[in-house]
C-alpha cells in the first residue's frame, strides 16, 4: 500500500500529542510496549532528545525490550554509543531478539573485537533477512566500503553508516 508522507503542519502535530505529558489510558500506564510505541513515534519524527528525555522518565527501560530497543536507537542516533551497548548489555529480557543481537555485533566492533563481532555476525541468524543490515555490517567487518550506501533507515544502521565514513 502507498502511503503519503505526512505534511509538516501534521508531523510537529504528532510530536507535540506523543510527547506531551499525559495520564495513560486505562491499564496503559504500566504498558511498556505502548509507551515504547510512543517514544518510538516521537523518535521517528525526528526528535531524537525529546524521545531521549520521556524515556529518562519512564521507568522500567532495562526490564523491558520494547522500551530498551527504542531507548538504543535513540541513544545511536545522537552519538552515544556507549549508553546504547551497555542498554544491551543490561537488558534483563529480550537479549536473543534479532535486534539485540545486532547491536552485540555492532558492539564488539566498535569495542575492537573484530573476530567476536564476525562469530556474533555468524551466528545471527536473522542478519540474513535484512539486506541493508547485511550489506552495512559486512562491510564494517571486511573493511570493503566500495560501493556502499549508507542508510538512515534506524538508528543502528545510521551508526553502522558513520562508522564506515559513508556521506550521510
Amino acid at each position: 500500500a502507498v502511503t503519503r508522507p505526512m505534511t509538516p503542519a501534521a508531523q510537529a502535530f504528532a510530536l507535540r500529542v506523543m510527547s506531551t505529558a499525559s495520564s495513560a489510558p486505562d491499564g496503559g500506564g504500566s504498558d511498556p510496549d505502548l509507551a515504547a510505541a510512543r517514544v518510538y513515534v516521537v523518535l521517528s519524527h525526528g526528535d531524537p532528545i525529546g524521545a531521549r528525555t520521556m524515556l529518562e522518565h519512564t521507568p522500567g527501560v532495562r526490564r523491558s525490550a520494547a522500551l530498551s530497543q527504542v531507548a538504543a536507537e535513540a541513544d545511536l542516533t545522537l552519538g552515544r554509543d556507549d549508553e546504547a551497548c551497555s542498554l544491551g548489555d543490561n537488558l534483563a529480557a529480550g537479549k536473543d531478539s534479532a535486534y539485540f543481537r545486532r547491536l552485540r555485533v555492532y558492539c564488539l566492533l566498535r569495542a575492537g573485537d573484530k573476530p567476536g563481532a564476525q562469530l556474533a555476525y555468524d551466528l545471527t541468524p536473522e542478519q540474513a533477512k535484512d539486506d541493508v543490515y547485511k550489506r552495512l555490517m559486512s562491510a564494517a567487518l571486511s573493511g570493503a566500503q566500495a560501493g556502499v550506501q549508507p542508510s538512515l533507515r534506524n538508528g543502528l544502521e545510521y551508526a553502522l553508516s558513520k562508522r564506515l565514513g559513508l556521506d550521510l
